[in-house]
């Protein structure tokens, strides 16, 4: 079976592991859509494949879908987060500030796709109230190898760690930095880390920063960041908007104790085993709370991720998808 994966602008490491995924079983061919140009040579893959596999609902999706549909063949459009958004207090989100062209395209790919899945039950609530999407969809979650994120053997320290990408200014609050840092000038004698922040965004960053006790960090390659997962141990996550975030996941493999705001598929994720912050004045407290129970529940967390988001359900679950079972 010959299998397109289409996606626009980076290619993150989720729509990478699906290509390793289905590279193992199948022939991938990938195409990555930045400009209207690159439909010629969309048309010319999709001609040579038998599935078109797309990450993310926006407007390179209903491009896909509809030249799927013309030429016969199967489409499969992925949710991921973004594309089921509207925050618009922040700007952030699809249906918040995307344009009418591409919130219809969307709708078309979602209604007229072969199939639709999503990363969370949370993004298909948000689908049905925003986009009025009631066809079917299901729901698989990214997965996550624990033979690499795992604990490791030194003792964990007092650090309280969150890694997310901040490129762009309007990240810093979709991320929950400033919480995150409001809660490290309460919680002075613990020890705060961000990684993920690029150069250019780290005066702004530290504009924020009002106590001795945090450190920045740019983005690391997964072979360093396994290092501060296990170090830390609490991984806090205090995101406005978030699907099914591959860093909680990652942390919570090598034993970190979640805490997380109740957005996106993050409550589903954390399922009793870490600490769900409702009010912005808890973060300290809930904080203090996952560090002295650290060592129960981070075994704990370990185990949930390993049981429900292995990188080995997914892949049974594609494999079926494709074949079309």
């Amino acid at each position: 079976m010959r299998v397109l994966v289409v996606y626009y602008g980076g290619k993150s490491t989720f729509i990478q592991r699906d290509i390793d995924i289905l590279s193992k079983h199948f022939t991938v061919d990938e195409m990555r859509i930045k400009e209207s140009k690159d439909i010629f040579a969309l048309i010319k893959k999709i001609l040579n494949c038998d599935v078109v596999y797309i990450w993310f609902a926006g407007k390179h999706a209903g491009i896909s879908v509809f030249l799927a549909k013309l030429f016969g063949k199967r489409s499969i459009v992925v949710v991921g987060g973004y594309d089921a958004a509207k925050v618009p207090e922040i700007n952030y989100g699809l249906w918040a500030v995307g344009s009418f062209w591409d919130r219809f395209l969307a709708k078309y790919a979602l209604n007229n796709a072969s199939k639709v899945i999503s990363v969370s039950k949370n993004l298909v609530v948000n689908l049905r109230k925003y986009a009025n999407i009631t066809r079917d969809i299901s729901v698989v979650p990214t997965g996550y190898d624990p033979d690499f994120w795992k604990p490791g053997n030194a003792k964990k320290e007092n650090i309280v760690l969150t890694v997310a990408l901040i490129n762009r200014v309007e990240r810093i609050k979709l991320k929950g930095i400033d919480l995150f840092l409001k809660a490290a000038r309460l919680c002075h004698d613990t020890q705060f880390l961000i990684i993920g922040v690029k150069d250019d965004m780290r005066k702004e960053v530290e504009k924020l920063v009002k106590s001795k006790n945090v450190e920045i960090l740019p983005p690391l390659p997964p072979e360093e960041l396994l290092k501060y997962y296990q170090k830390a141990k609490v991984f806090a996550l205090l995101s406005l908007s978030e699907g099914l975030p591959n860093t909680l996941c990652e942390a919570m493999l090598c034993g970190c104790v979640p805490v997380v705001t109740p957005v996106g598929a993050m409550p589903e994720v954390v399922n009793g085993v870490g600490y769900i912050v409702s009010k912005k004045d808890e973060v300290c407290v809930n904080i203090t709370k996952a560090i002295n129970n650290s060592s129960e529940l981070g075994k704990m967390a370990r185990k949930l991720i390993f049981s429900n988001y292995s990188i080995w359900k997914r892949e049974e679950f594609l494999l079926k998808l494709l074949n079309g079972n």
